[in-house]
This record gives C-alpha cells, structure tokens and sequence, in this order.
C-alpha cells in the first residue's frame, strides 16, 4: 500500500479545530427555497422584524447559491452593522420596553459566521419548495427610499469588484483571505472527508489570464485517521472553472503543488496505499491504484483538471519489502489526461551515495475505461540495487554493484497483471558482488536488452555485452523466473549464447584469448548466491571445448568451481589458456620443453574456495609428442601416454617414446626405449608476490624424474655422460660410455630444482638398471670380466656395477663402484665381491704361495681399489673353513675342517706385491707380506711374527727357489721351544722331493725346562724324517756349546760339545758352582713329541762347589774333610757318566755316576722339571781312590765300602735320607737297601 502523505513534519496530533471560528455558521440553517425554513420575530411578536433583518436572511439564504455570496455577504453585513448603531441612537428611548425584531429559534447573526464553500455541501439538502415565505411589511416611503440606496450602493460594489478582478487578472495580485476564511475553509474540507485531515495556513485569491479564479492554499498539512502527520505541502494552487463554480462546484482547471514533502510506504506483501485527500484515494495492489486514479479523473472532482504540476517535491519511499529507504529531491510531477487516458510524468534525482544524483524518470499511461495501463521508466546513474527492489522481474540486479542508465517500459493489461516488459540496461564501472564479505568481481561497463513474458515467466536478452580489464564478452540468452516466493523469484534457469569473448592476458592470460561462439545451461540462485553451470561450450581455434561449472558466495567469499573436456587441444592452447597467475614455471616448461604433437582427452577441473589458493586438475593424453623431460637432456621422441596436474602437482607419463643419446661427437650412438618414464613437479610454484621487485628471481622449483631407459648399455652410458647428468666428463679419467658392453634396462628417481632463465638446474638422481651380457677388460687391468647378468646402480655420487660372472676364469660375484664428484666422475673406482678361495684363486691374482700349500676351497671376500696411475690395490679377506693349508719347511698342517682366518693387501700391478697377510688358523698366526717373482712363483714372504705350535715365535722368511723346488726357511729372532718342535719333522706334507734349508738365528731356544740356549744359530736341512747340520749356542746366553743334528728315523738326533763342563752344568742349574771338564750329550729322538734319549759324558776333572745336595748327604755321613774339600777347593771328579731320558715333564736318570780320588757317587731316579722336585736314590763311596778296590763287587762309582742315601726336595731345598748301616754291607749285597733304578722302556 502506497501512501502519499505530506511532507517530512509528520506527527501525531488531535483533530484540528479553529477556536477563533464565529460561534453561529450558516450552514446549519435549513434551506428552503433559497429562503429560510422558518424564521419569526422574538416570540409574541412575530410582526415585528424590520426590512433590514429580512434583507439580511435573504441574503443568507441565497448566499449558498451564488459563487461571490462571501464577498457580498461580508459588504452588506458591514452597511447594515454602520446603520444598525444610528438607528440604536435615534429610537433608543422609544424602543425601550420591547425588543428589536429577530429570526426566530436562531442566534444572533453575525456576518463574520458566513462560511465560503469552494465545493458546496452535498450533506445538507434544499429546503422543501412550500416553505412559508418571509413576508416583509409594508415599509413607508421613507423606507423604501432607503432600499433604492442599497441597490445603488450594491451596484457600485458590484462594479468595484469587477474592475478589482480584472486589475488582478492582469497584474497577477492575489488577494489574502481573511483568517476566518481559512478556517471555515479548513472545516469544511475536513467535514467532507472521513480518511484524512487537513490544515491550512492561509488563502489567496487571484484571477488567472484566462480569466478563471485561481486559489493558493498555503501550507497545507494532511493527517491520517489516527491524526498523525503525514505529509506538508508548501503550496496548492489552481485555477477553477467559472460556471462550475456559479453551480456551487469547485472543479481545478489546473494544479500546482510546490515544495511537498511526501513519504511512500510499501507493505511487506507488496500491497499499496494512495490517498489524495476530500475523500479521494486508491488501496491495494499496483492496478488497483491505477484504476482509482483512473476514477479520479474521470468522474471525480479532477474530471475537467486538464494539468496538475507539482515540483520542488520531496519523497521519501520506505519499503518494507526490502528494508530500504530512498529520498527523492527537487522532484516534478505533471499529470494530464485526455477522454480517454491519464498521463503521469514523474522526474527527480536520488542520491546513489556519489557524487552525481542518479536522474528519473517515472511515467504512466493508464486508460480509463480498464486496468491496462504502460509504465517507462528512463534512469541514469542509478544503483543496480534500487532498480532490482523496484520489481520482481529485476531482482537479480540485487548481485551488482554498479550505476545503471537505460529505459524500461512495462505494460499492465485488462487484468492488472504485467503482460510486458523490455528495456535496455546500461552498467557503469563496478562489480559483481552478491553480499558482504565478497570481494566484488569487477568490471568497466555493460550492457543488456530484456524483454519478458509473463505468459512462460520468461526473460529474453537480446543482447548482453561485458567489458572489464581481463574480459570483453557479448552475448544473448534467456532465462525463466522460478521458485517465487512472497512475490518474488527465488532463481532464475536458462540458456546464454556466447557471440565472441577476449580475455585479457594483462590479469589472467600470457596474450590475450579469443573464443569463438560457445553457449550454455545455468541456474542463478539469489539467497544463497550461487550459478550452476549444466552444460556449457566454447570454441577456441576451431576446437570445441565443453565443460559445467558452479559459482557460490558467503561470508568466506568466493567458491568457483569448473570442469571442462576437450576432445583435442595443441600445447600452444594449453599454454593459451593456462592462467598466468598459477603455474608461470610449468607454463614456461610445458612452453620450452614440450616441442610438438597433440593433448588429447583433456580434461581439467578449477576450484577456489574463499581465500585458500585456486586449485587446479588437469588430464589429458598426448600422442606423438617430442618432450625435453629434464632441461638439456636428448628429448623423448614420438612420446605418447598422459599429462596429469592435480592442485599443485603435475605429472607426465610417457607410456612410450625414444630417446636418441649422442656421444661426444654429436653422433647417435644408439636408441633408446623410454617407455614408463613419469615426469612430476610435486608442487608448483607460488605466485610472485605481488610488492616483489621485478629483479626478484622465481624461487626454484622442484621436480622429478621417474625415468625408465631400455637400450644397449654403452647407449645408456652414452645417455648419462651427456647433459645434465656429465658422468664420465673428466677426460682424464679411462673410464667412460665405451668401457663395458651389455643391454640394460634402467629405472630410477632423479630430483631436480628447475631454475628459471639459462640457469643450469640443481638435478640429483638415483637409477638402478637391469643388465645382461656384460664383458669388460677395462675395470680390472689385465683380467677380463663377464657377468651373465648384473645391475647397474647410478646415483650422483656413484656409479656401480654388481653381478656374478668370472674373472679371467675365476668364479666371482664383485661390484665396481665409481665415485661421482660434482656429477664428475672420480680418479679412484673399486670393485669388490666375494669369491672362492683357494689354490686357483691365488693363481689368479698371482699371490705365489708354494704349490701344494693350499688345497680345497673356502669363501674369502676382495676388494679392488683402481686409481689413477697406480696398479690395482687388492685387499682380501678369506674363511679357511675348508681350506686345507701346510707349510712344510715348518711342519705344520692345518685340516680343512678346521676354522681359520686370511687376510692380505696386495698390489696387482704387472708383478704383483703383497703388502700385508695375517694368516690365522689352529696353532699358527703369522703376519707378513709377500714378493713374487715376474714369472709368478713366490720370491720371499717375510713373516714378521710367527706363532707356531707354541714353539715357536719368531720372524720367519720363506724364499722360493723355483717352480717344484721347497722353499728356504730362515727364522730370525725369536724364541724356539725343542721341546714340541715340528720344524724339519716332513708332517707338513707338500715336500714330495728336495730339501729345505732352514737357517735359524735365534735369540732364544728352549732344550728342556731351565736348559735355554740364547742365542742360538743353526744351518740345518729339512727332509723327510727329519733335520741335519751344524748349530751352535749358549747356555742361558753364558758358556757355548756347539753341536750336529742329524736325521734318524724318528726324528733329529743332536750331539752336543761343550769344553767347559762345569759352566754348562752350573747353567743347567745342577750346581750352583761348577767349573772345567769336556762335556759330550747326545740326544736320540724316540718318536714321542719332545721325548730324547740322551747320555751325558763328562771328562778332564769337573771341580763341584756349592751343591747344596751333596753337602747335604755328605753332612749326613760326617765326612768332616769332604764337606770342607766341598765348601773351598771343591771336589774334583774325574769322569761323569750317565744315561737318561728327556721328555717334556721330566728327566729320568736310568743310571749315574761320578768318580774322583775324594770320593765316589751314583744316583738314578726322578728330576721333575715342572716342580723341580727330586726323587733321587744312590751310594756315596768316600776315599774313593781307596775303596774302589772293591767296585768289582758294586755299581759303577761305587766302592766297597758305602752309604745308601735317598734325595728329594728340589736342589736349593735338598732332603737327604741316609742309612748309615748301609756301610756294613758290601756293594755285592747292597741292593737289598734300596729299590731298583727307573726302568728303561723298550
């Protein structure tokens, strides 16, 4: 419901009332005729009333009637008021006593109580015909003289009126009502209508040129019922038509309104409201305010109003639709009509929260004989979101944000309902922004043609065109008007068909894009905003691309999101339509390294959410591309397989393809299969921000490589000693593509740090191959190497060969590694691998251990260091679990069950050279290095510490002497245990034929337990049973001895010389003082290990002092002088003679004597070597020189006449047993004291 209510001083107030309006009013007197009902003298005299009272009710009575009656009325009244008083003055003394005459049942008249009607009272009927006349009296000739003065007085007033209206139809003079005027007036305007009331300031009369009266209300004031303000106008003014009015009728010719201030209201169910005041006015819905103005005009008091104008209008639209308010200033309204329309023109300017007032232009065409009726609308400069609140049919102008100009006409037909609307729709620069929150979309202008039809709710463009920075778009479509809700549509669903489109590279692309024709299916939804894109299409250079889509907004912002399918594209197309601000890097690659061929299958998908970075998705396949993969690398060729890009990630796959690597020359040098190859940027750069110096360098982006390469192995070298890998580079190094034949099939992971510009990219890689048929003679030098099948592993720090083959016939697993530097290889390479060690794996690598050493076969694991300008440096280490080893020149064998450890460092140089051997196995360690000789066989092998057998622990040197020949042992240092010694012994085995020499120097050798020789030295012959040559020694470092071995058939027999007896004895720990005498030992090997049987001679005169056990028992036989011959000069015997045996616990004493001219002696038993516990028996014979003349009859060194005695203890802590009865016993029959010597074994 629309209001027009007056001006912005609205308020609530009381009904109005004029308290200064004249208590009687004449229009509450009956008519009757044009006379009054019944008027009367005062009672009891109703003949009374004077000619000057029935003058005066005439002319009250007929005042209604005539269109001047005010003026008259007000003229007369003053006259008879002036006379009235005379005529007091002449007759009061006569008049008192009875009262002048009156109307009867009346009050007083007043003049100032005529009211003056501009629309006559239609309340109030005529008084009935057969009213009683007022019949006057007869007057006398003095009266009737003075009513001819009235006449002529009126005459001349009559004249003075009408020169007064012309004098102010020419000047334009108005003349001001009196205030009473204006009241009566205002209460009976108000009296005539129940809807609204009005206030007026004051009146002005005037006479327009066409001589018609022209009426100015001043400040006019409109209430509603409640009593509430609702709009001022400042002025209403027009001129009426003269007989309407001489018939009691105010009827406007024209209006004019000046300065009102009038508020709109529209309900929230669209409902209007249109009052006009005097009981004028239309409610309810737009047609039905149509058709009351209608009836205004066409039987209402506006009926023969040709014009009414307002300006200076002030209004102020509250819609409570859209909970908006709009002012509207400096407005002009112009209505007029014909017979058979009424045409309204409403111009004014809004403000549009600019600068510039959007300028309107409202105008109606209504017929008024039915509802139709046509609205234009022209505009300029007006907000998208006012004109979208004004109709249903606009809404969806409530998402721009943008001045629009342009014409819209809508056409009501007989129903009231819209039948059409069209127009054209121009946008200023602004933006798409459907809420807060949003950033708008922005644009420079636009433009669209519509036109609906209410029938199908449809709404046709015609002609739609865009313009903004990064588009240029024209366009038509149609879209129909759904989901109405309170009135309102809710979405609108159609088509658009797309002319022609630029888009501009300065925001979105690298150049600009033109498409061609292309269309689509939408759905445009309001609250919440949100397009839906069905199926749409556009051409780009002649190829067809399709794709849906859905576009949203909130709080967050903006949600997009596209899909499109295209059946092929070129890479320059892809390149075209990638958008600049994401992927430049992958752009610029997809630019410099895809060379040629076709995306097909295409399919890419766009999303952005809010603030969060776009995401994009891409796939397509490619057929017959020629691709750079890695930047500088040979390119796929004839490629085909998919290019995928999910959000930041891309990835190419190459399903198939070649890649032709060329060597140093520029030649091919072969073809390979890169069939499974996927290149990937795992996350595509950022944008460059937006503040960053155009000299800032894009940050470097990663990338990789999953490459798969199947060809002949010197291609696949070929391929990584060019760029970007530089493998093989360094043209000093012998190693390169031609060092190793073979197929390969190579895959593996290379990382790269793309570099924008000619920068040369950060790569690393990691690749592993399959080969087969591997040979080489270059890695290994002068030993050729074939490996069935291998791997092959390249990293940019190395480069590895792995497989099992042979080795100049040897069976072998190794790896060649090559290091990488700065992707340069390396001067130093290594190759290492097991293999199986034994005899044919030393000739192998010419290692010259004595043939027949090494028998069976154990795993040992090598090393090969290769390095520039030097040999080969060999380092082995070998299990000799299952190696059987012997060194015959030492006697020592080892078991092939048996465990045991090698080690060696050798240099393979044309003659070999082993550094270092430590040689560990049961009973053996040696440590050494070995020589060989250039035709192979062994040189020297020095050990610098032997430990063999726990018998010995010197240096040892082997020398070979020749193919076949055994090897010379020299053993220098050391010490050597004779006690458990194998040297010479042939259990060595290997020796079938010759001898070994054995030197030996020795610091240190053990004969028994306490008889040392230090040093030692010998020049002696091994063979088989056993030793032969000369040695010689000191006993404990002191007296030398000197000696011969020779080989019997249990082993080495030794005969031993020493010219000083008494020292070697002394030495031996026999006796702590002995001196001079020859000594002669001999010792025979029995067969057991360390076991002699030995006889010891001694001769020319050994002195004994000190012998703590002889002076012990001879203390117990009391020779006083013996003890003091012992204790100074000492007791000289003149021979010695005994028979033993040596094993390694003990020396057994079959039988011993000593003979001198003091005395005499024998002894045999027990000499523990470990405890040096003694278990000794014998005779002691003193005076020997004497009582020998009876050893005929008793033991060697025994007399006739003797002493039994029993010795243990050791011989620093003798225990001497003597039976002195022995002495009474002649040496026949001694025996029975003692018990038998130690037997001697067989």
């Amino acid at each position: 419901m629309i209001e027009i209510t007056g001006g912005c001083k609205a308020g609530r107030t009381g009904r109005m009332t004029n308290d200064n309006a004249p208590d009687d009013d004449l229009t509450d007197v009956p008519r009757n005729g044009g006379a009054l009902d019944s008027v009367s003298l005062r009672r009891g005299r109703p003949d009374e009333m004077t000619a000057e009272q029935a003058e005066a009710a005439v002319v009250a009575s007929s005042v209604r009637r005539m269109p001047l009656r005010g003026l008259l009325e007000r003229a007369l009244m003053r006259r008879r008021r002036t006379r009235k008083a005379s005529l007091a003055v002449e007759t009061g003394a006569g008049m008192e006593g009875r009262s002048p005459p009156r109307l009867r049942e009346t009050g007083s008249f007043d003049a100032d109580a005529v009211s003056l009607e501009l629309v006559p009272s239609r309340d109030v009927p005529d008084a009935p015909a057969n009213a009683e006349p007022i019949v006057p009296k007869r007057k006398t000739p003095r009266k009737l003289k003075r009513r001819l003065g009235i006449w002529t007085v009126f005459l001349f007033g009559a004249t003075a009126l009408f020169l007064a209206l012309v004098s102010m139809s020419a000047t334009g003079r108005v003349v001001t009502l009196p205030d009473w005027v204006a009241r009566k007036v205002e209460a009976q305007l108000n009296a005539q209508s129940d809807a609204i009331g009005l206030s007026l300031s004051r009146i002005e009369l005037g006479v327009a040129e066409s001589g018609r009266p022209r009426l100015r209300l001043v400040d006019l004031g409109v209430r509603d019922e409640t009593g509430l303000e609702i709009g001022r106008l400042n002025a209403v003014e027009g001129s009426v038509l003269v007989w309407p009015v001489l018939a009691g009728r105010i009827e406007p010719a024209n209006l004019a309104l000046t300065g009102a201030q009038i508020t709109v209201r529209r309900q929230a169910d669209g409902g209007f409201a249109l009052s006009f005041g005097q009981g004028i006015g239309a409610s309810g819905d737009f047609a039905s305010m149509l058709d009351g103005i209608d009836r205004v005009f066409e039987k209402g008091a506006l009926s023969q109003t040709g014009e009414i104008r307002a300006d200076a209008l002030t209004i102020t639209l509250e819609d409570a639709r859209t909970g908006r308010i709009w002012q509207v200033t400096d407005g002009a309204l112009v209505i007029t009509q014909d017979e058979q329309h009424v045409t309204m023109s409403l111009s004014f300017d809004v403000f549009n929260q600019t600068e510039t007032l959007a300028e309107t232009v409202l105008e109606f065409r209504s017929a008024k004989d039915s509802s139709a009726a046509q609205f234009a609308a022209r505009f300029k400069n007006a907000l998208s979101a006012d004109i979208a609140a004004q109709s249903p049919l606009l809404t969806f102008l409530g998402v721009v944000d943008a001045p629009i100009s342009g014409e819209l006409l809508t056409t009501v037909d007989e129903d009231g309902a819209i039948s059409d609307l069209a127009g054209v729709l121009e946008f200023g620069a602004g933006g798409l922004s459907p809420g807060t929150g949003v950033e708008p979309v922005r644009f420079n202008g636009g433009r669209v043609q519509i036109d609906y039809d209410p029938e199908r709710e449809r709404m046709d463009f015609s002609e739609m065109a865009m313009s903004s920075d990064w588009l240029q778009a024209s366009a038509a479509g149609h879209a129909y008007l759904r989901g109405w809700s309170d009135g309102w549509p809710t979405e609108l669903i159609g088509q658009i068909q797309l002319s022609a489109a630029e888009l501009n590279p300065s925001e979105l692309f690298e150049e600009t894009v033109l498409l061609g024709d292309g269309g689509g299916d939408f759905r445009l939804r309001l609250d919440p905003f949100e397009i839906t894109i069905g199926h749409a299409y556009v051409t780009h250079e002649e190829r067809h691309i399709a794709g849906t889509g859905r576009i949203s907004a909130n709080s967050d912002g903006w949600s997009l999101g596209f899909d499109s399918v295209a059946d092929e594209v070129s890479p320059a197309q892809v390149i075209a339509l990638w958008p600049e601000k994401y992927g430049a890097e992958t752009r610029a690659w997809i630019r410099q390294n895809v060379i040629s061929g076709k995306f097909r299958d295409v399919s890419v998908a766009w999303r952005k959410y809010g603030s969060a970075p776009a995401q994009i998705n891409l796939s397509a396949s490619y057929q017959d591309m020629t691709i750079h993969a890695v930047k500088k690398m040979q390119p796929i060729e004839h490629a085909a397989g998919r290019l995928v890009i999910e959000g930041r990630r891309l990835s190419v796959v190459a399903d198939r393809g070649v890649v032709h690597p060329r060597n140093a020359k520029g030649e091919v040098a072969g073809v390979l299969d890169i069939s499974g190859t996927q290149f990937t940027i795992p996350q595509l750069e950022e944008p460059k921000r937006v503040d960053a110096a155009p000299s800032t360098l894009d940050p470097p982006v990663p990338a990789e490589v999953d490459l798969a390469v199947a060809g002949q192995l010197g291609a696949v070298l070929h391929l990584l000693n060019a760029k970007p890998f530089d493998v093989f580079s360094s043209s000093e190094v012998k190693f390169g593509p031609n060092m190793v034949t073979g197929h390969a099939t190579v895959r593996g992971h290379v990382d790269i740090l793309m570099q924008s510009g000619d920068e040369r990219d950060q790569i690393t890689y990691n690749l592993d191959g399959e080969l087969r048929n591997v040979e080489t003679d270059k890695i290994v030098r002068g030993h050729k190497l074939s490996l069935p099948t291998a791997s092959l592993r390249v990293t940019d720090t190395l480069l590895s060969l792995k497989g099992q083959g042979d080795l100049s016939g040897l069976s072998v697993s190794g790896t060649w590694e090559l290091p990488l530097h700065a992707r340069q290889a390396a001067e130093n390479s290594t190759v290492f691998g097991t293999f199986p060690l034994g005899a044919e794996a030393l000739d192998v690598f010419k290692v010259g251990l004595p043939s027949g050493s090494v028998r069976g076969e154990g795993r040992g694991s090598y090393r090969i260091d290769l390095a520039k300008g030097a040999a080969p440096r060999l380092s082995l280490e070998g299990d000799l679990k299952g190696v059987g080893l012997s060194i015959p020149a030492l006697g020592w064998v080892k078991s092939r069950k048996t465990d045991g450890k090698i080690t060696l460092t050798a240099n393979l140089g044309t003659v070999p050279q082993v550094d270092q051997m430590v040689l560990t196995a049961p009973g053996l360690s040696a440590a050494g290095r070995v020589s060989v000789q250039p035709d192979g066989g062994l040189d020297t092998a020095v050990f610098d510490r032997v430990k063999l057998g726990g018998w010995l622990d010197a240096q040892v040197t082997l020398t070979g002497r020749g193919a076949g020949i055994p090897v010379a042992v020299n053993v220098t240092g050391g010490s050597m245990d004779m006690r458990r010694a194998t040297v010479g012994s042939g259990k060595g085995g290997g020796v079938t034929h010759g001898q070994i020499p054995i030197d030996l120097n020795l610091d240190r050798l053990t004969i028994s337990e306490g008889i040392i020789l230090a040093p030692f030295k010998a020049n002696l012959t091994a063979k088989s049973g056993g030793l032969s040559g000369r040695f010689e020694g000191r006993v404990s470092g002191k007296p030398r001895i000197q000696g011969v071995a020779a080989r019997q058939n249990n082993g080495t027999a030794f005969r031993i010389e020493s010219g000083d007896a008494g020292a070697v004895l002394r030495e031996a720990g026999l006796f702590k003082s002995a001196r001079n005498g020859k000594l002669v030992l001999v010792m025979t090997p029995t067969g057991g290990k360390g076991v002699y049987d030995g006889s010891l001679t001694i001769t020319d005169d050994i002195d004994i002092h000190d012998a703590p056990a002889m002076a012990e028992l001879l203390s117990a036989i009391s020779v006083i002088g013996l003890l003091q011959q012992l204790g100074g000069k000492g007791i000289t015997f003149t021979d010695v003679d005994a028979r033993f045996r040596l094993d390694p616990e003990k020396v057994t004493i079959y039988e011993s004597s000593a003979s001198g001219h003091s005395m005499g002696i024998s002894m045999d038993g027990y000499y523990f070597l470990g405890s040096e516990q003694m278990e000794m028996q014998g005779v002691i014979s003193p005076f020997y020189i004497v009582n020998s003349a009876g050893r005929i009859f008793a033991r060697r060194g025994e007399g006739l006449v003797g002493f039994n005695y029993n010795l243990g203890g050791t011989p620093s802590a003798p225990k001497v047993l003597v039976n002195p009865l022995s002495i009474l016993t002649p040496g026949i029959f001694r025996d029975i004291f003692r018990r038998s010597p130690p037997p001697k074994p067989q």
